[in-house]
């Protein structure tokens, strides 16, 4: 994922450049807001009747005929630079004053803009002009990037074909519908914010289905890359860290939904492979974000085999995708000896890497009540957390300070 973005990075954003006959044209739309109304239907022959009179020059007691008679809805709006598509505006800012454009399409709605009138927008000072200007390097970005997105899209995936196995892929959906299913009896689902089911693929979802899928299979290749194909269980554990989920445990909803993970799996990899081909994965940027988040993942894994009762030394032998996202457990620990070796070996790991609180830093950190989660938005598609998180733990300097009163 990283190694992605900072191909998107350097094949995007960093190609983004604009000249000056595009900031002066953005300048002009910019200072000029449009009032407009639209008429809009979904039938495509009432609007072209409505566009005829229009464009003779019809009196206003026929049009209001035609958008009765066909009824046709209309609204006005107040249209600026960058509140529209710039195909869409390339057409409606070259409309004079009482003119009407021809018919557009947007998102299968048939539309007529009608120009009532142009206000000149004027900037009253200088806030007001660097403002202005902000907004329209910031509209002129978004534009390039999405053009640079297009033309890097279409010239990298050209006369590509990568074919996952048919016959897994059946199976793997049979195996994943009848365990959400057993899921989906037994309560174990949420819900999002609209009320709907959701079902997810949780680490132990993950061992069951590996166990029935048997060994052999899991490392047979599921996907078919020309080089390096991809086997059942990476594809497995792939799914399982993207948080896969359901809103039902239905057969072909699955398989629908499985189907888009295999393709943006295969997208995903595809371009991660390219950044690896320019050694992107060695470039500072991405192996400061490694770091910090290999730092996060071996902290769960340490808490987790602790928690868990297992030996520490098994740490070693832990693979990090199986410690990742799972449950905060300590509400669940029955034994206070767990958590007291949890907060034992925190302070013994405290002690060698002489860890200190630097206090004075401390104090300055400012703090609120809006509970807030930032997302990494990752190029390409994708997220993950901006940051690393666990749940606050002081116990442990809690403790130091008490042993450290104790030996005074």
């Amino acid at each position: 994922m990283l190694v992605r973005d900072e191909l998107y990075k350097r094949e995007i954003k960093d190609k983004i450049e604009f000249n000056a006959d595009e900031i002066q044209k953005a300048e002009f739309r910019f200072n000029r807001i449009l009032k407009t109304t639209i008429y809009s239907s979904n039938d495509k022959n009432k609007l072209l009747e409505l566009q005829n009179l229009f464009k003779a020059n019809s009196n206003l007691d026929n049009i209001s005929l035609s958008i009765e008679k066909n009824k046709i809805s209309c609204k006005n709006i107040d249209i600026s630079f960058g509140d529209l598509p710039e195909a869409i505006e390339n057409v409606i800012y070259n409309i004079g004053p009482k003119h009407s454009s021809n018919l557009i399409q947007m998102d299968s709605i048939w539309n007529i803009f009608f120009i009532n009138n142009i206000i000149e927008r004027k900037n009253e000072n200088v806030k007001d002009k660097d403002g202005s200007i902000k907004k329209i390097n910031k509209v002129l970005k978004a534009r390039k990037e999405e053009t640079n997105y297009n033309n890097f899209y279409s010239d990298f995936f050209r006369d590509i074909a990568v074919d996952a196995d048919g016959k897994l892929f059946n199976i793997i959906s049979e195996i994943l519908s009848n365990i959400f299913t057993s899921k989906y009896q037994n309560g174990l689902f949420g819900k999002d914010k609209n009320g709907n089911t959701v079902i997810t693929f949780e680490s132990n979802d993950l061992i069951e289905i590996m166990e029935k899928l048997g060994p052999k299979i899991i490392k047979e290749p599921f996907l078919h890359f020309s080089k390096n194909p991809i086997d059942v269980e990476t594809f497995l554990r792939e799914i399982r860290f993207l948080s896969f989920n359901v809103t039902s445990p239905n057969i072909d909803i699955v398989k629908s939904k499985l189907n888009k993970e295999v393709k943006d799996f295969i997208k995903y990899d595809l371009l991660a492979r390219k950044g690896f081909e320019m050694n992107l994965q060695i470039v500072p940027n991405v192996q400061k974000w490694l770091k910090i988040w290999n730092d996060s993942f071996l902290y769960q894994a340490i808490r987790n085999t602790i928690l868990n009762n297992d030996s520490v030394h098994l740490v070693e032998n832990l693979k990090i995708e199986d410690v990742i996202n799972e449950k905060n457990k300590l509400s669940d620990i029955k034994s206070r000896d767990r958590y007291k070796a949890f907060i034992d070996k925190t302070i013994e790991l405290s002690d060698k890497y002489k860890i200190k609180i630097d206090w004075e830093i401390f104090s300055e950190i400012k703090q609120g009540n809006i509970n807030l989660f930032v997302y990494r938005n990752i190029g390409f598609g994708g997220r993950i957390a901006g940051v690393p998180t666990s749940e606050p733990f002081i116990d442990w300097y809690l403790e130091k300070q008490k042993i450290s009163l104790q030996n005074l």
